[in-house]
This record gives structure tokens, C-alpha cells and sequence, in this order.
């Protein structure tokens, strides 16, 4: 796995799946709260699942997210940070290796407010991001403050401010009994290809979320609910 830092300080890393070559344009997923998921092992996750053959190849980038109130500002509809994610996550890491450039081959994946943005960055970023995992996204929120400043603050807001005719493929590999509708949420995004909004009977935490990643990104880079 390769670690480095970005010119703003954040931590970024890339782990290529065992055994591909580093050459091949592989399918990416952009982890976002990177250091937790590097913490508990998702790399080696990733690759005991495709010796098994139930993960397509897929390179990895972890970002980390800075203080509180940085990850809270960030994770919350900020379309500058989905160009940290395009622009300077996907860039550092096409310098090391070679990745699709396919938004249908590209997603990003997040907890909590980070699920939030991982399907807000399909809706103002659809010519690279096609993909969202999403989980136990943070769907209540609108942000009173940036309507009132005229700002986009909510996803179908944000698939009216960008490319209306570029629906992202999404699944939610992980939702609490008491929460948002995400197929909701996604309506009001507009038309989009098939998803998946699977219910789960669990924490809002990491140990819940651990055990749906893996499955739940296998199912979306092969286009099954």
C-alpha cells in the first residue's frame, strides 16, 4: 500500500489488489474517512476477498479527513471537496497507477456524512464519479445556512445544478432502522440507473459498517443489488 500526503497536509493512500499489474486502468473507489478503513485492515480485506473471486480487480484510495469541524464542513454537500476527490485524490493516484477513467468504473464510498457525499459527489461531479456507496448515509441533511446564501443544499438541488441527464449508479450497503428513506433521496435526485437501498438492523458504527463494505462494493462494480 502506498502512503503520501496531499499539498493541503491530508493523508492519502492506494493499495492495488494482489497480483494485477500496475499498468492495467482498474476500476477505483475513493474510501473517504481513509485512516479508519487503513486501521482496520480493508486492504487486506479487499484482497482475501478477490482470491476467493468474489471482488472484481479494484484499486483503492483512502483519504483522511482532517478535525471535527473540517470533516463536518467537508462531508456536508462541499463541492470543493469533491474536486479534492477528482482533481487531487484521483490525480496523486493516476501518477502511481493506472486507473479507469470511466465514471462507471469510478466510486466513491462513505459512512455517515461521508455516504451523504459519496452520492452528492455523482451529482456534481458525474463525469468521474458514476458510482456511490453509500452507507448509513446521512440523508436528513439540508443545510438551512447555505440555502439561505443561495447555495446548493440537498442532492436534488445539487442533480439541477449539474448534469441532469447523468444518473449515478448507488447502493447503501447499511442503514439503521430509524433513518432517512435513501431511495427518497435519490428521487429527488432525478432518473437514475438501478440501485440498491438495502435495510440493516444495526449500530451506526464501525463494526456494522466493516461488515457490509466489502460485499456491498462487489455487488456495485458488478452492476447487482
Amino acid at each position: 500500500m502506498l502512503d503520501d500526503r496531499l499539498p493541503d497536509g491530508r493523508g492519502v493512500w492506494l493499495h492495488d489488489p494482489a497480483g494485477t499489474d500496475p499498468a492495467e486502468p482498474l476500476p477505483v473507489a475513493v474510501v473517504l474517512d481513509g485512516e479508519r478503513w487503513a486501521g482496520v485492515g480493508l486492504p487486506a480485506t479487499l484482497d482475501g476477498l478477490l482470491a476467493r473471486g468474489d471482488l472484481p480487480p479494484v484499486r483503492t484510495g483512502g483519504v483522511a479527513s482532517g478535525p471535527l469541524a473540517q470533516r463536518s464542513r467537508e462531508l456536508a454537500c462541499d463541492p470543493s471537496f469533491v474536486a479534492v476527490l477528482r482533481d487531487d485524490v484521483l490525480g496523486w493516484a493516476a501518477e502511481r497507477r493506472a486507473l479507469s477513467a470511466e465514471p462507471g468504473r469510478t466510486a466513491v464510498v462513505g459512512q455517515s456524512l461521508g455516504g451523504l457525499t459519496a452520492l452528492y459527489a455523482t451529482q456534481v461531479a458525474p463525469e468521474r464519479f458514476g458510482l456511490a456507496l453509500s452507507q448509513s448515509g446521512s440523508f436528513w441533511w439540508p443545510n438551512p445556512v447555505r440555502r439561505r446564501r443561495g447555495r446548493v443544499a440537498h442532492l436534488g438541488g445539487a442533480r439541477r445544478a449539474a448534469h441532469p441527464r447523468r444518473p449515478p449508479r448507488g447502493r447503501d450497503g447499511g442503514v439503521g432502522p430509524a433513518r432517512a428513506d435513501p431511495p427518497a433521496a435519490l428521487r429527488a435526485a432525478g432518473p437514475r440507473r438501478p440501485g440498491a437501498a438495502p435495510a440493516f438492523r444495526g449500530g451506526h458504527d464501525l463494526a456494522c459498517w466493516r461488515a457490509g463494505l466489502a460485499d456491498a462494493l462487489a455487488g456495485l462494480l458488478r452492476g447487482t443489488p
